[in-house]
C-alpha cells in the first residue's frame, strides 16, 4: 500500500492536474521546464511565455487558473474525498508514479488509485476486446489467463462489458491482481452492473482512474482511458474485435508507444473477428493461439506451463505458417515455401504437426488450410 499524502502539496498537485485546457502533452512540458509545483505557482507571463506551444493567451489563462479560488476549493475537496475513501494519488513528478506511463507522449498527470495491487509491478498485460463478447472470445480469454496462473504479474481491462468483464473474472479466478481502468472518477461506477465485481477487485487489484471525484461520465473520456491501458501495460492482447471500436483504438495506441501488441485469429467471416485480423494483416499484432506462445514471445517463463497438462507453444516457423493462412485463407505448398522466403528442411514435419493437432487441414492438390 502506497502512502496517502496529505496538505498543501497534495492539493496543489490536484489543483494543477485541474487546470481547464491544459491537457497532458502540454502539462508534461509545463513540468518539464519548471522541474517542480512550486516553480509551476510562482512563475510569471513571461516564464510561460518560454515554453514551446504556449502563447500569450494560453499563459495567461494558465497564470489565472493557477490563482483561481474556485479550482482551489475544487481540489480540497478532492482531497476530502482521497482522505475519505482510502484513495491512492501519483502525481508525475512524484518518484511511485508509474514508470510506463512517463514514457508516454500523453501521460495523465495525475491517477487516482482505489486497491491492492502493484500499478509498478514487473508484468503488466492489458486485455481488451468486443463489448459484444461471443462465447468463443469469452472461452478464449478464460484459457487464456488460466494459462497464466502462477506467473507474477497484474492485468488490465477496462471493466467494460464483454472481453473486459470476462478478463477482470477470469483473473480472479485464478488468483491474478486485476486493475479496471475508467474513464470517470472513482466516486462512481459505469457500467453499475459490475458494482459487486469491482469491489471484489479492490481486494485483489483494483480501480484507476486519472479523473477526480463528480467528473461526469461522458462518452469522449472512454478513448482517454484507453490510452492508460495501452501505456501502464508490457503487452496489449487483443482478443475479439469488430473492424471499429474501443479495442483497435488502444492496439494503435499501444503500438504508438512501442508496447507489443497480440491479436488471437478467428474465422476470415465472423465480424467479431475482423478487427484482430486486420491487426494481424497489417502487421501491428502478433499472432497468438495461446497463453504458451504469448510467453514464448515475451520470454517469460511461467513454472506452471511445464505441466503437461499446458500444450506446448508452436515455433516460429509453425507460428509464420499460421500467421499466412490467417491472411491468405488457402495457399498452396509450393506458394507457402515462397512465402516463407527459404526452404525449411523439416517443413513436411511441422505441417503434419499442425495437421494432427487440428490446426490446419490438407486439401486435394496440396493446398493448405487454416482450420
Amino acid at each position: 500500500m502506497y502512502p496517502i499524502m496529505e496538505g498543501p502539496d497534495r492539493i496543489r498537485e490536484i489543483h494543477f492536474s485541474m487546470v481547464p485546457k491544459l491537457g497532458p502533452v502540454l502539462s508534461k512540458k509545463v513540468l518539464e521546464y519548471f522541474k517542480s509545483l512550486e516553480a509551476v505557482f510562482n512563475a510569471t507571463l513571461k516564464d510561460f511565455l518560454e515554453i514551446e506551444g504556449i502563447q500569450i493567451k494560453g499563459a495567461e489563462h494558465i497564470l489565472r487558473s493557477l490563482e483561481n479560488k474556485t479550482i482551489r476549493d475544487r481540489a480540497r475537496r478532492e482531497l476530502d474525498f482521497i482522505q475519505e475513501n482510502r484513495v491512492q494519488c501519483f502525481f508525475i513528478l512524484n518518484p511511485d508514479y508509474p514508470f510506463r506511463l512517463i514514457q508516454c507522449p500523453d501521460p495523465p498527470i495525475l491517477v487516482y488509485f482505489q486497491g491492492t495491487a502493484d500499478i509498478n509491478a514487473q508484468k503488466i498485460i492489458s486485455i481488451v476486446g468486443s463489448r459484444k463478447a461471443t462465447a468463443y472470445g469469452k472461452k478464449l480469454t478464460h484459457e487464456f489467463i488460466n494459462g497464466l496462473k502462477g506467473l507474477d504479474l497484474v492485468i488490465l481491462s477496462g471493466l467494460a462489458f464483454g472481453i473486459d468483464i470476462q478478463a477482470h473474472r477470469s483473473s480472479m479466478e485464478n488468483g491474478i491482481p486485476t486493475i479496471g481502468v475508467l474513464g470517470h472518477g472513482l466516486d462512481l461506477l459505469y457500467p453499475s452492473a459490475h458494482r459487486d465485481i469491482s469491489s471484489k477487485m479492490k481486494r485483489n487489484g483494483g480501480l484507476l482512474t486519472e479523473f477526480c471525484s463528480e467528473t461526469p461520465i461522458l462518452p469522449g473520456l472512454f478513448p482517454r482511458r484507453n490510452r492508460i491501458i495501452a501505456g501502464l501495460s508490457d503487452a496489449l492482447v487483443v482478443v475479439e474485435a469488430a473492424d471499429k471500436g474501443g479495442a483497435l483504438i488502444t492496439a494503435e495506441l499501444a503500438t504508438s508507444y512501442n508496447k507489443e501488441v497480440f491479436a488471437f485469429p478467428g474465422r476470415v467471416n465472423d465480424p467479431y473477428s475482423q478487427g484482430c485480423l486486420g491487426l494481424i494483416r497489417d502487421q501491428k499484432a502478433q499472432l497468438i493461439l495461446n497463453a504458451g506462445e504469448f510467453l514464448d514471445f515475451m520470454n517469460w517463463v511461467n513454472p506452471s506451463m511445464h505441466n503437461n497438462d499446458h500444450e506446448e507453444p508452436e515455433s516460429a516457423i509453425a507460428l509464420k505458417i499460421l500467421n499466412i493462412l490467417v491472411q491468405k485463407n488457402k495457399v498452396s505448398i509450393s506458394e507457402l515455401n515462397k512465402d516463407l522466403g527459404s526452404t525449411i528442411p523439416n517443413i513436411p514435419e511441422i505441417l503434419l504437426d499442425l495437421e494432427i493437432r487440428g490446426k490446419i487441414r490438407l486439401l486435394p492438390g496440396r493446398i493448405l488450410e487454416r482450420v
